[in-house]
């Protein structure tokens, strides 16, 4: 009896002995919790312990696939090397982006003239086209140039008093800028009046102040030129009405593919202008007056 109290005393204190080194060890484990895990992570028992747990689980799937292991800053590096992927992606794209007159000058040949308003020279306007105002203003820039522009020396004819009072209708050379239609621009440039160089020399204009050419083409050999209503009205009457159309058709004639002139009205053929003027029902030549 007294020997199984001895051996139920000795358990008890045995019990007790382990309990204490486990509360012992307990205690060196929270104090010193921070330099455990810190050597843990240096010496990444951790990672390697859950390497072999995993490569061992991989070896025991169904699939017998084993995986592979990878470290901890493997999600981590994935991120950057598909952000730099896209970056070179998109520089690629963006460098893909990046890198993609005759000595006999003939009148204008157009068979259904629109209207035109009449100027010195004439201005091309740029049309903007896509979405974005900004990005089609530079796309407009670079792909729509204006068309390269010509000067050519014409003769344009405008009316000097003689001294007896008669009027004569005498040539003077006009540079005239345009782009592919001459016979237009020179009746501009005519319509306009003199210059001053032509004013210091005695030239004036018959041509009614309010008179605009509204659209001009050439058809075997006749130039149909189609003026405005002020046209027609000349506030020197008779020999006003003359000295326009000389102007106009000395003017006209001058091109080596004009023979004869067509005078329209607002597109319309009108038999008289002023009146009953000078009948202009029919193609004027210079022998018409």
């Amino acid at each position: 009896m007294a020997r199984q109290n001895e051996k139920k005393r000795g358990l008890s204190l045995g019990i007790l002995f382990w309990i204490a080194c486990i509360l012992l060890v307990l205690v060196v484990f929270l104090f010193s919790r921070s330099n455990i895990q810190r050597v843990l992570e240096e010496t990444k028992l951790i990672e390697v312990v859950n390497t072999e747990l995993r490569g061992e689980g991989a070896a025991n799937d169904d699939t017998g696939e084993e995986s592979t292991p990878t470290s901890p800053d493997a999600e981590n590096q994935t991120e950057p090397i598909l952000q730099n992927q896209n970056e070179e992606v998109s520089g690629s794209s963006g460098r893909v982006n990046q890198d993609t007159g005759d000595d006999s000058m003939p009148a204008d040949t157009v068979s259904n003239p629109e209207p035109i308003q009449p100027s010195e020279t004439q201005n091309l306007q740029e049309e903007d086209q896509g979405a974005d105002s900004t990005t089609a203003t530079e796309q407009s820039s670079q792909t729509q140039e204006s068309p390269p522009s010509k000067v050519r020396t014409f003769q344009l004819f405008f009316v000097k008093p003689r001294e007896d009072g008669t009027i004569a209708v005498e040539a003077r050379q006009r540079g005239i800028r345009f782009i592919d239609s001459p016979l237009t621009a020179t009746i501009q440039a005519l319509i306009a009046g003199p210059v001053t160089e032509d004013r210091n020399a005695g030239y004036t204009s018959l041509i009614p102040e309010q008179s605009q050419l509204i659209s001009a083409w050439v058809r075997e050999g006749t130039a149909f030129l189609n003026f405005n209503d002020s046209f027609r009205f000349n506030p020197y009457g008779l020999e006003g009405n003359k000295a326009q159309l000389q102007q106009i058709i000395f003017t006209a004639t001058e091109f080596p593919t004009v023979d004869q002139v067509q005078i329209l009205i607002e597109g319309d053929y009108v038999e008289y202008i002023s009146g009953d003027g000078i009948y202009v029902g029919a193609p004027l030549r210079r022998g018409s007056f």
